[in-house]
């Protein structure tokens, strides 16, 4: 079994460059003032936020669009389609009902493009399960590109950390939803949530941890087995062209205020001088 918490940390100090940049895009969206506390009268330029805001805005302002490509243009497959395509978009609604029963306050499209613009990636956990009744149950969860660790092989990615923080209170849901094995100590507030996946020999091996302690049972191979054959996750970042070379995921991920962020201190430090 791969040694996942030594994997972990070399996935985390391989992209730490990456997070950080996405540290200054939180700031730039925020109006964070670097020169706080100054006694000289400075300002901050509110730019970068309506900028991105107005991104966020094109790429989700209307709703989503599904067209399946027709193949033998015969009355039967238009009628099929027709009805897929009404399914998918009876799922998008779904997906956004699920979010605002979660407590946010967006859509699924527009979530999806704030992270999208604001961090230059975007990760998908995609996944059909079967809820109570027997139904089918379609997962389209987002993940903070921040907290999301792939490795990719040549013909996909071949494994995937997501590691994240979160209240005690929401791991002991997910626990419960789960069924893991919590055990956390007497007064504990927060915890670390770790996710695994490995695809090995045609099959995806899964694990979770939550504070370095495995509560999803293992087997020999490192993890539940054979639920999937591909990694259900989907996603990337954006930036430059892959290029072959080690530090190539640097400029992998890059955000709609990557331009701004160059230039922002300038940019301030010039406004505040009129």
């Amino acid at each position: 079994m791969t040694d996942i918490l030594a994997l972990r940390e070399e996935l985390i100090k391989r992209y730490s460059a990456r997070n950080a940049r996405i540290e200054e895009y939180y700031k730039l969206r925020d109006l964070d003032d670097p020169r706080a506390g100054s006694p000289l009268e400075h300002g901050v330029r509110n730019d970068p936020k309506t900028t991105l805001n107005l991104a966020i805005h094109f790429l989700s302002g209307g709703a989503e669009r599904f067209e399946l490509p027709i193949v033998t243009e015969t009355p039967e497959e238009r009628v099929f389609l027709n009805k897929a395509e009404r399914a998918l978009q009876g799922i998008a609604r779904t997906n956004d009902n699920e979010m605002r029963r979660s407590g946010q306050s967006t859509s699924w499209l527009r979530h999806a493009s704030d992270l999208l613009a604001t961090t230059g990636g975007l990760f998908t956990l995609s996944l059909v399960l079967p809820d109570e009744g027997g139904y089918p149950s379609f997962v389209a969860e987002n993940w903070d590109t921040e907290t999301c660790y792939p490795v990719y092989g040549e013909r996909g990615m071949t494994r995937f950390i997501h590691d994240y923080k979160c209240l005690v209170e929401a791991a002991e849901q997910k626990a419960k939803d789960y069924g893991w094995q919590l055990d956390l100590p007497a007064g504990t507030k927060e915890c670390r949530i770790t996710n695994y996946y490995e695809k090995v020999e045609g099959e995806v091996h899964c694990a979770v941890l939550v504070d370095d302690k495995i509560v999803q049972q293992l087997d020999d191979v490192g993890g539940t087995k054979g639920l999937f054959k591909e990694i259900p996750l989907r996603g990337s970042g954006i930036g430059y062209a892959n290029r072959s070379r080690s530090d190539n995921v640097v400029h992998q991920y890059e955000g709609f205020l990557e331009p701004i962020r160059q230039t922002a201190e300038d940019s301030n430090r010039f406004y505040s001088y009129i």
